[in-house]
């Protein structure tokens, strides 16, 4: 297995026309967000504006979760309201607006794919992990993976990859509080 630790500083930053975007992961790596060459792309995003426009992304869907606030998404002629820490999910193909501001976290998928995204908290510890995943965290903790523990500030994030056999993830706080987003897509 190869786990990789990222902090915010190694992040990639552009704007998009409802505020700024920050690219967390993008796979494979040689793949291009714009160019749209990319299986997943986990990204966090401000929403700035009280109404705006989502880019377009036909051939992938995407799972939104407000970090702080709530947004209103409409597709079409679908509303759903998410508040902090709901997972919505939608056609990127479908034009998409918002209204609201807030800070999202985003996994953008092919079709072809499974994604997931998910709360990790204190009070459920132990995790058994069985392929390819993603864990961004949203307030300082510690991370023990097998015999390995990561200390991790708020924003860092590890990718684990080449996952091969069922692979434990212990989260060593104690609280209750939500400290990391679970992310994986196969």
């Amino acid at each position: 297995m190869k786990i990789e630790h990222f902090t915010h500083n190694q992040y990639k930053q552009s704007t998009w026309s409802g505020g700024k975007t920050t690219e967390l992961f993008l796979f494979p790596p040689e793949g291009d967000y714009q160019k749209r060459t990319f299986d997943y792309r986990i990204s966090s995003a401000t929403i700035e504006q009280q109404y705006s426009e989502f880019t377009l992304l036909p051939g992938y869907h995407r799972l939104l979760m407000p970090l702080e606030g709530s947004v209103i998404l409409t597709h079409g002629e679908k509303t759903i309201r998410l508040d902090t820490y709901e997972v919505g999910e939608f056609d990127g193909a479908l034009p998409t607006t918002s209204e609201g501001k807030c800070i999202d976290f985003n996994l953008i998928y092919k079709k072809s794919m499974q994604g997931e995204m998910k709360l990790v908290q204190a009070h459920n510890s132990l995790y058994s992990i069985e392929k390819d995943s993603y864990l961004y965290c949203i307030d300082e903790c510690a991370v023990k993976i097998n015999d390995a523990t990561y200390f991790l500030k708020r924003y860092d994030s590890l990718a684990l990859t080449e996952i091969t056999e069922q692979t434990v993830l212990e989260l060593l706080n104690k609280d209750d509080a939500v400290k990391l987003i679970y992310v994986s897509c196969t």
